[in-house]
């Protein structure tokens, strides 16, 4: 199964099969809304990331967002997140293009090595999180102090664990500049590339992160 075709099961859903023979049932589940106030959003694990290198380089609409995300569930409890697709125009998604961030130039794709990261359209996770955030709430961090730093560590934590006894594998963060949606990044700690989804008119009616979950699958009929 080619790129395209996994990238269409984490907006779609539906009966997966991966190459060691592990069987998925994937859903698609709303988590919330995030709210742009100048359209620009964040993608990245949010205990580390960097407005200056993580902000989608093309500007959205202001307004609010819906985020779904593909669950993915082996029935054998193993339930994880596989993708998260912040919801930006209307139509089915029939192509896909990479999402570039703005702060960071591409590398050369004639010079890429097979296991090199490209962080001009992806980012790495070591807390086994993922979020999409507005700007104006992650920009402040940058130049922020240790114990500001802590206080936003231990907000996302606390976080976590109140949407866990609930029963949620998502939450909304709310803080000064805005809130973001923060959900688990498949398996955990890696580094995970972005992409837009395109309608029949190739506008981008999809932000989409992929988590390693479903790689070289087939679709169960």
């Amino acid at each position: 199964m080619n790129q395209e075709d996994r990238l269409y099961g984490l907006v779609r859903g539906g009966s997966w099969r991966v190459d060691d023979g592990t069987e998925f049932a994937c859903r698609i589940e709303d988590a919330g809304e995030v709210t742009l106030p100048s359209g620009r959003v964040c993608v990245g694990d949010p205990y580390m990331i960097d407005a200056e290198e993580q902000t989608i380089g093309h500007v959205l609409a202001p307004g609010r967002y819906r985020v779904r995300l593909c669950i993915a569930d082996d029935g054998a409890g193993n339930v994880r997140v596989a993708g998260a697709a912040l919801v930006i125009g209307e139509g089915d998604v029939l192509s896909w293009e990479r999402a570039a961030y703005g702060g960071v130039e591409p590398l050369d794709e004639d010079e890429l090595e097979d296991d090199e990261e490209d962080e001009a359209y992806g980012y790495g996770v070591d807390l086994a999180s993922s979020c999409f955030a507005p700007a104006e709430m992650i920009e402040p961090l940058g130049e922020a102090d240790d114990d500001v730093l802590d206080d936003w560590n231990d907000l996302l934590t606390e976080s976590v664990e109140a949407a866990e006894q609930g029963g949620q594998m998502y939450c909304e963060v709310s803080a000064p500049g805005g809130s973001l949606m923060m959900f688990p990044s498949g398996w955990g700690d890696g580094f995970y590339y972005n992409w837009w989804g395109l309608n029949e008119d190739g506008e981008r009616v999809v932000l989409l992160t992929v988590f390693d979950v479903l790689d070289a699958m087939e679709r169960i009929e």
